[in-house]
């Protein structure tokens, strides 16, 4: 079953697509490709801090494909090497002016 993961260091977001038995190895292979940063040098973290095992499957971890859906991705953090765990959150969208909102607007009648 397919798992869709969200993997997230400091300003970068990368979505996978991967099998529940995918494993840790695998996935830092996977990462290799994107980043072009050795294997050896990225670790994985998942949402409570621990480490991600490379010969742990993402089942063991609770990354199910009933959980991981592509409109709510499971989400792991990577840093490399000796790098702090760091994730710039999302900026949030500025207020909306009062003459777009929908309160506002006015109504419109009717033909009968």
């Amino acid at each position: 079953m397919e798992v869709f993961l969200q993997v997230r260091r400091q300003k970068t977001t990368i979505f996978l697509t991967v099998n529940e038995n995918t494993t840790g190895k695998e996935l830092k292979a996977m990462l290799h490709g994107i980043t072009k940063t050795p294997v050896e040098y990225i670790n994985l973290f998942n949402a409570e801090e621990n480490a991600f095992g490379d010969e742990k499957s993402l089942a063991d971890f609770g990354l199910l494909s009933s959980m991981c859906k592509a409109q709510n991705p499971g989400e792991l953090v990577m840093a490399f090497k000796e790098e702090p765990k760091v994730v710039t959150p999302y900026s949030n969208p500025p207020e909306m002016p009062e003459v777009m909102r929908q309160e506002n607007a006015p109504q419109e009648q009717v033909a009968a």
